[in-house]
């Protein structure tokens, strides 16, 4: 059951920071490669404690997939690992058309990905976000994903914690992604 665990965190973590363009735009990567946050002109994440930043790429404004810009581990190896990433992808409409076009890449890049929960809330600072409950596979086997989804005015970001079924709850992830604030995104800057 570990093994799988991890292979599903590993390949949930390489499916979203597939490289889809040739032009990259920079994105700050961390100073320190043990640090527990990521920064951007528009948002602010700080990974809970335990967490340990595990890579990133830099964010593609041209590319037609997500990219994680940030991915932070907890428990590695263990059964209750949980995966905490940052995909951020090119977007200019509203947070509804982002969720459908989200939900719509997620179940065709992983097979038996079910939302059960959508929930329209905030961020920290008062962002208008997203909240979801999704299972992803089936039986022993099954994982279990929380995020926030929100629109930044130029792109489409999506928080999200991920682990075992029965080793996440949803308190656990909204404590684990607590910290994070976001606004619209300066024009003229990507």
């Amino acid at each position: 059951m570990t093994r799988f665990v991890l292979a599903a965190v590993f390949c949930a973590f390489v499916l979203g920071s597939m490289p889809a363009g040739a032009q990259e735009t920079p994105t700050p990567a961390p100073a320190n490669p043990n640090t527990t946050a990521y920064n951007d002109p528009a948002m602010s994440f700080t990974a809970a404690p335990g967490f340990r930043y595990l890579g990133g790429r830099p964010y593609d404004p041209l590319s037609s997939e997500p990219t994680v810009v940030a991915a932070f581990v907890s428990n590695p190896g263990e059964q209750d690992a949980h995966l905490v990433q940052i995909q951020i992808e090119f977007y200019e409409g509203g947070l509804s058309g982002y969720e459908t076009l989200a939900t719509d890449e997620l179940r065709g890049h992983l097979n038996n990905a079910l939302v059960s929960k959508k929930q329209q809330t905030t961020l920290s600072n008062g962002m208008p976000a997203l909240w979801e409950e999704i299972s992803i596979g089936e039986g022993f086997q099954e994982m279990k994903r929380w995020q926030y989804e929100w629109v930044d005015g130029q792109r489409g970001v999506i928080l999200s914690d991920s682990g075992r079924y029965g080793g996440i709850t949803e308190e656990q992830a909204k404590a684990e992604l607590a910290n994070v604030s976001a606004v619209d995104y300066p024009r003229n800057r990507i």
